[in-house]
């Protein structure tokens, strides 16, 4: 009897993911593979009952036994069939329960036909030697669908203590002091059978344990690759001598070689330019040979000579005692990013080199600007010293005021100019607060007035005298006051 290849397809398949479903298949396809197996011991057990004492005997044991496992592998066949349809239904279980009950009981049976009817007292080792064979293997099924194995085993524990209490019941006392010796051989043999069964249990636990941890593993570890093999960023994987044993589909799509190319070869003998740095390349010839992560940036070239920059970081991976195994390096393609920061930098140049020529026109055009307006005051102080009436000095003193300010002017530009050079100079030279304030005011006053204003300042008796900028301070004081005339 063998189970169909469509049933163990079809359950592998649909009970895959119902961890409970999965054990109850395991279990049935467990126990019709193994059908022939009990029947090579059915056949063994027979033969001997027919040997050492009757033919009929051993016949009725063997059909007695047979019975009960064709009952048995048929319902489990029937079972196998739905398990795909219907899970680990209640009407499934509690139809393998009842089968493995019904079998068991065809197994005590067979024993108990050979402890009364042989009147051999020797027997009884061999009937519990039977009995604890099928004790055994109840227990090995118990992993996958314990209610059917412990069905089986509490009707060989009712029988086998049955047997021997009806014993001790029905013999006499010197037959019961020997039958001692028997009793604990028995209970040695059921105590290791226990522990058998127990080391299986704790064996398969770990086993699933194992093989959970496993495929979570596993599950990882696909996932990991797949984000290697389908990353935009090239990765490469190199052996602790720094040669290629495995590259992703991103080296490929960026250098041009091909997996089988670059397997074998060191990445510097594909990559490395002419051009490349010869600092970057000695930073990741000594972080290779320290075996620490580096981080560089350098040029490379394809296998169509075509130049790129890439970002390179390499990591060393060490395994539970400290060996170098291999390293990961993940490069990036940043030839667009250099592309735009050389932009950058020429385009800083460039305006670099506007500002430069500002301020050499602003200067030219001040130097220009300051030889006509020294003109002016020379031509306006020679005035002051004519006879005026006295409105007509203070135009003049106007025109000398207004003359020096905006000479003030024309050289804060040229300040302006030594300022972007670097070169600016603030004097310190004495001078006399008072008067440059008030010659502010005097330029200011004819702005004012016509708004319907009046700038007043009356100044100290004891007005000081400073050191510092004279022209800076009047530029600043023109600024304050011209602004709040306005």
């Amino acid at each position: 009897m063998s189970e169909p290849r469509q049933t163990r397809a079809q359950g592998r398949t649909a009970v895959s993911g119902n961890v409970p479903a999965a054990r109850m298949f395991a279990y049935v396809r467990g126990r019709l593979r193994g059908f022939w197996l009990r029947q090579t011991l059915t056949l063994i057990g027979s033969a001997s009952i027919w040997l050492f004492d009757s033919l009929w005997l051993g016949l009725a044991t063997a059909l007695c036994a047979v019975t009960g496992e064709v009952v048995e592998s048929l319902i489990l066949r029937w079972i196998a069939g739905r398990i795909p349809r219907e899970g680990l239904s209640r009407r499934l279980r509690w139809l393998a329960i009842l089968a493995s009950g019904m079998q068991a009981l065809t197994i005590s049976a067979c024993v108990a036909l050979t402890w009364f009817f042989i009147p051999v007292f020797e027997v009884r080792f061999f009937a519990s030697a039977f009995l604890i064979a099928a004790i055994i293997n109840a227990g090995l099924s118990r992993p996958y669908f314990r209610p059917a194995a412990d069905i089986r085993l509490a009707i060989y524990a009712i029988t086998g203590i049955g047997l021997m209490t009806l014993d001790l019941v029905t013999m006499d006392a010197a037959r019961r002091a020997a039958y001692g010796f028997f009793g604990a051989a028995s209970g040695m043999l059921i105590y290791i059978s226990t522990l058998f069964i127990a080391h299986v249990e704790r064996f398969h636990d770990t086993r699933r344990r194992h093989e959970a941890e496993l495929a979570r593993v596993g599950e990882e570890n696909q996932r990991l690759a797949l984000v290697a093999k389908y990353a935009n960023d090239s990765v490469i994987l190199t052996d602790p001598q720094g040669y290629i044993i495995w590259v992703n589909d991103a080296f490929s799509r960026l250098t041009g070689y091909g997996f089988a190319e670059a397997v074998g070869h060191t990445p510097g003998s594909l990559l490395n330019a002419d051009q490349s740095s010869p600092e970057a390349l000695q930073h990741l010839v000594e972080a290779r040979r320290n075996r620490v992560p580096v981080r560089v940036e350098i040029l490379n070239r394809t296998k169509d000579d075509r130049r790129l920059w890439m970002e390179t970081s390499i990591t060393p991976i060490f395994d539970a005692e400290g060996q170098h195994q291999l390293s990961i390096a993940v490069e990036r393609d940043i030839t667009q990013a250099k592309a735009r920061e050389a932009e950058l930098a020429r385009a800083r140049e460039a305006a670099e080199a506007a500002g430069q020529a500002k301020a050499r026109f602003l200067a030219n055009m001040s130097h220009e600007i300051r030889t006509p307006m020294n003109g002016v005051l020379g031509v306006a102080e020679l005035l002051a010293d004519t006879p005026l009436s006295a409105q007509q000095a203070e135009y003049v003193d106007t025109i000398i005021e207004s003359g020096k300010a905006l000479l003030e002017i024309i050289n804060d530009i040229l300040d302006l100019a030594k300022l972007q050079s670097g070169k600016t100079v603030v004097e310190a030279r004495p001078f006399a607060l008072a008067e440059c304030i008030d010659g502010v005011l005097r330029v200011l006053r004819p702005t004012a007035a016509r708004k319907g204003l009046e700038l007043v300042f009356a100044p100290p008796a004891d007005a000081p005298t400073v050191l510092g900028d004279e022209g800076k301070l009047r530029q600043i004081l023109m600024n304050l006051v011209g602004n709040a005339v306005k």
